[in-house]
């Protein structure tokens, strides 16, 4: 699978397109929809994937999935390393040092819950308790 056909879905609105025998597609923002293929425990080997922002919390994830390559139209030093460092093909648009958080005062929620983190396992459990307690935080609003 040739990474193009995922990026043209970027363009056309998706936030993440990951292609190989099948399609997994989402327009949401953030990290849940690929923490949700890792926890479910899809094996993607093989597949190519494209994204919106990815950090170190998302680079986990794509290892966790196995994937082949991975593009980025923002990625984080950080997560490049990880996923150089895991045999994953990357590419990206812009690299920066820091993901910042939606309202651009601070280190994103994600980055902060993985950044102890020292393996993929480890950073998926991180990632989903942070989801959870966003999700409390949000219906309590």
């Amino acid at each position: 699978m040739d990474i193009t056909k995922a990026k043209e879905y970027l363009k056309s609105g998706y936030s993440v397109a990951i292609l190989g025998e099948n399609e997994f597609l989402s327009k949401e923002r953030g990290i849940a929809y690929i923490a949700g293929l890792a926890e479910l425990k899809y094996d993607l080997k093989g597949y190519v994937a494209a994204d919106k922002i990815v950090g170190k919390a998302a680079a986990y994830l794509y290892v966790l999935l196995r994937v082949k390559e991975v593009f980025a139209e923002v990625i984080s030093v950080e997560a490049e390393r990880i996923l150089l460092s895991s045999g994953i093909v990357v590419s990206y648009g812009i690299k920066t040092n820091k993901i910042i958080n939606r309202k651009g005062d601070g280190l994103c929620p994600m980055e902060v819950a993985v950044q102890d983190a020292r393996v993929p396992t480890e950073a998926l459990c991180a990632i989903l308790k942070t989801l959870v307690k966003l999700r409390e935080n949000k219906s309590n609003l």
